[in-house]
């Protein structure tokens, strides 16, 4: 199991004991000193204002151990994973940000060698050399001034443009950015195939998410219906998610598009890759259609890891993360969002009516904040109440309960065909929850 990293890199509170500039320049050496030498280190951060501090005790701590460290500025996540892919498949990337969590919070999501998110066991051989760094007690340098080269996010908006051949002439979209790393990039991509655009959510003052974006869609619906918008799209404060709304304002479940772009994005081998948050309902509806659907844990890494190991080409998970192996090795926001308009205004598919044509089952989730997160294997009545809700769901019904790997949250998900079964459930393994964890 891993010591600092979650599902998706490290994460936290700015400021608290694995987010600050003293980890940072550890967490530098660290892959430093893991790496083969002469290779370099790529460096990209969101709009948090405390990016450009992290980013430059990480620069320093990386150069201490004669490498050469690169910084790429403000760019989306998946620029950094192109990066390390398409031009140092060697070296490391190391992008600082927090994802979809609030401003306050930032983290580290790091690509090893080709731009691939690493398995557990390289996180656990990287963290024995964080271990070291951080018991040398060395202490970050004045950070540099940092010198970013624009052409690392021109040269991934040329390959993205020419992914697909879409006219977007005379439609008008609606994109929101969170105010975050993707505000510099999706605009580009729009405004290159002839889209009216209204774009909300790209203030650059350092309030990432903050009431918009992927985690806030409420305003992409409003402003979709204001101004009769052809579709709008979300991302989140790094760009590897992606949240879609159709002309009447009703947001895309992320299970739809999954299947959507299952169904009509790809002509490779019929798989798909979610994880065990995914609706039954998609497996159900895309094994009519000759797809495979297969399930693996949390988290965009086990996605990718399982594409491969499946061979699939197309994976992803409901909150947003979609995969298109064939482009890229990790989830990209701004990708996912041409490929559904190609599939939309190209090859003239509707989503409207395929996401009435994919019936889901009655299912609620939730997110429980906790204290500390005990496993819950130790916890034999909590155990015990669980086993009782899964008596009532039976054999039409499931659950999921997990700690969030990037939050002080449980996660909980009931599934039935019967949506009042779903919500009796659910109150019975929150009072559970509140009476057997520390909350």
């Amino acid at each position: 199991m891993s010591k600092y990293f979650g599902t998706d890199g490290i994460r936290g509170r700015y400021g608290s004991k694995f987010v600050n500039e003293s980890f940072a320049y550890a967490l530098g050496q660290a892959i430093g000193h893991h790496l083969e030498p002469r290779t370099s280190l790529y460096i990209g951060i969101d709009t948090r204002h405390s990016g450009q501090s992290l980013a430059g005790a990480l620069f320093a701590g990386y150069q201490s151990t004669g490498q050469k460290a690169v910084f790429m500025g403000v760019v989306p996540t998946p620029v950094v994973s192109f990066t390390v892919e398409n031009y140092a498949p060697l070296s490391f990337g190391v992008m600082i940000t927090a994802s979809h969590n609030p401003a306050d919070d930032n983290g580290f999501k790091v690509f090893g060698n080709h731009g691939r998110k690493m398995t557990v066991a390289e996180e656990i051989a990287l963290e024995a050399h964080i271990d070291k760094a951080l018991l040398s007690k060395a202490h970050p340098v004045a950070s540099a001034k940092l010198h970013f080269e624009p052409s690392f996010l021109e040269n991934y908006l040329y390959i993205l443009k020419n992914t697909i051949d879409v006219s977007l002439r005379g439609k008008r979209i609606v994109l929101d950015t969170s105010n975050g790393a993707a505000q510099y990039a999706s605009p580009v991509l729009l405004k290159a195939f002839g889209a009216e655009l209204i774009h909300i959510g790209n203030a650059p003052d350092g309030q990432i998410n903050k009431d918009c974006g992927s985690e806030h869609p409420q305003l992409l619906s409003k402003t979709v219906l204001e101004h009769q918008a052809d579709i709008g799209f979300a991302q989140d404060g790094d760009g590897d998610r992606l949240i879609a709304c159709m002309p009447d304002g009703s947001i895309v479940h992320g299970d739809h598009l999954l299947g959507f772009l299952a169904l009509y994005a790809t002509k490779k081998n019929k798989k798909l890759v979610v994880t065990e948050q995914s609706n039954i309902g998609l497996d159900i509806f895309l094994k009519q259609h000759g797809i495979d659907v297969i399930r693996t844990d949390v988290g965009d890494r086990n996605v990718f890891h399982e594409m491969v190991a499946s061979k699939a080409f197309i994976g992803g998970e409901e909150s947003g993360h979609i995969i298109f192996r064939e482009h890229l090795n990790t989830g990209d926001g701004l990708l996912a969002m041409l490929k559904l308009l190609e599939c939309l205004f190209l090859k003239h598919h509707s989503l409207y009516d395929f996401c009435k044509s994919m019936p889901l089952s009655p299912s609620e989730k939730a997110s429980i904040h906790v204290n500390d997160k005990p496993p819950l294997e130790t916890l034999p009545a909590f155990m015990d109440a669980m086993s009782a809700i899964r008596a009532q769901l039976g054999d039409r019904g499931r659950m999921v309960v997990r700690y969030s790997g990037t939050e002080p949250k449980i996660r909980l998900l009931v599934e039935h065909v019967d949506a009042n079964v779903v919500q009796a459930q659910m109150k019975a393994l929150k009072d559970a929850v509140r009476k057997h964890l520390p909350v």
